[in-house]
């Protein structure tokens, strides 16, 4: 796995409780506009372990393969119980709503999920 993932993974576990507050999508062209990427910046408030403190950290997804985002008027789709971070076969995996298999904590991907994000690699860094 991952380094940055299981660092990631290690700060802030499964982002329990954790509040996203805004996504930003953007297009990055490139070869006078014959090629591009995409990329999702997701600021979120959530609970660092190791440090006992919540924070606001900028999650940068590049390179992005897939990306889907379900809002409805009776659920929102910005407070996160349990997210699920892993890779598969090199492609970064980031469910926010997973499906919960049992009471042990173990995840899997919903392809219904309000919010994930498939892409090439992840990045963050603390706002505050």
């Amino acid at each position: 796995m991952n380094v940055l993932i299981k660092e990631i993974k290690s700060c802030y576990k499964a982002f329990g409780d954790a509040t996203i507050y805004k996504v930003e999508y953007q297009i990055n062209y490139a070869n006078q506009g014959s090629e591009y990427s995409k990329d999702v910046n997701v600021l979120i408030n959530c609970y660092n372990w190791p440090l006992s403190k919540w924070e606001k950290i900028q999650l940068t997804f590049k390179r992005v393969s897939s990306i889907r985002f379900v809002e409805t008027a009776k659920r929102p789709s910005t407070v996160v119980f349990e997210a699920l971070v892993t890779e598969i076969n090199d492609v970064v995996v980031f469910d926010f709503f997973p499906i919960q298999i049992d009471d042990k904590g173990t995840l899997e991907e919903d392809i219904n999920s309000d919010f994930s994000i498939k892409c090439k690699s992840i990045s963050y860094k603390v706002l505050s």
